[in-house]
């Protein structure tokens, strides 16, 4: 989920950019350039990114594995670190027959982990066929189109709506649960979703591609305020669950990905 946070809040930060270089000579290229700073900056500090406690249990490297317990359980006590550290040799050891399996059969030789691999691909299929992306990378062009002055400012509002969302699953997710999550805000995406397209099929679209309207009117604002009810709707649930799916395999399933 915290992946879902730096992901949202980035498409935040660069619709907050690309609005306030919107008058700038060549700004698209200041957009490329400013979008080039995170990975080098991520570059720069990868090397000093410490190797999973697991993974250097399975290299024999048990001081830096005690380390790496440390700083993720900056409170737990000299034997709590010691306790998890035989917990995850035990693991290790009595998954070893597992993990010389081949790939195929890690992924597909038990029920329940093809079971869990469809539930998290099918998952993955409708976050991304419910149509978000659109109004996310196409948004200022649509409202655009509906007479909105500033597609800019509504482009931010979407990002920012779905940045500050992504918090609410955040918060809930394990104390409400995946599936209620889900169930809960698929039809208030459903709503959201209905009343946008009412509304674009209701607001007044130029006749030419070479026309814009730029008259306000009823249905581009209920187009609007619909778009931002179901990006609410999609990253408290379909936005961010189908990322944390993963948890669903067992760790010798998990590895080949």
């Amino acid at each position: 989920t915290l992946n879902s946070v730096s992901t949202t809040g980035g498409q935040f930060i660069a619709n907050l950019i690309a609005y306030g270089i919107r008058n700038t000579k060549n700004n698209w290229r200041l957009m490329f350039v400013a979008s080039g700073i995170p990975p080098l900056l991520f570059l720069c500090v990868v090397k000093f990114i410490p190797e999973s406690p697991r993974y250097l249990l399975l290299h024999n490297d048990f001081i830096k594995a005690h380390m790496g317990l440390s700083m993720l359980y900056p409170n737990a006590t000299k034997q709590q670190i010691l306790d998890k550290i035989e917990s995850i040799q035990h693991d290790i050891k009595s998954n070893e027959v597992q993990m010389k399996k081949p790939v195929h059969e890690r992924l597909f030789g038990s029920p329940i982990v093809i079971r869990a691999l469809t539930v998290g691909c099918v998952l993955m299929f409708f976050q991304q066929a419910v149509g978000f992306n659109s109004f996310m990378y196409y948004g200022a062009t649509i409202f655009k189109i509906v007479g909105v002055g500033d597609p800019l400012i509504v482009s931010i509002l979407i990002s920012g709506t779905n940045f500050l969302f992504t918090f609410v699953a955040l918060k809930f997710i394990d104390k409400v649960g995946r599936r209620k999550m889900l169930s809960s805000t698929v039809w208030i995406m459903d709503l959201g979703l209905f009343f946008a397209a009412f509304g674009f099929y209701k607001a007044q679209l130029p006749t030419d591609k070479n026309i814009e309207y730029t008259s306000l009117n009823f249905y581009s604002i209920l187009l609007v305020v619909s778009v931002l009810v179901y990006v609410g709707s999609y990253a408290s649930a379909l936005g961010t669950i189908p990322w944390s799916s993963v948890e669903f395999l067992s760790l010798e399933a998990r590895a080949p990905g």
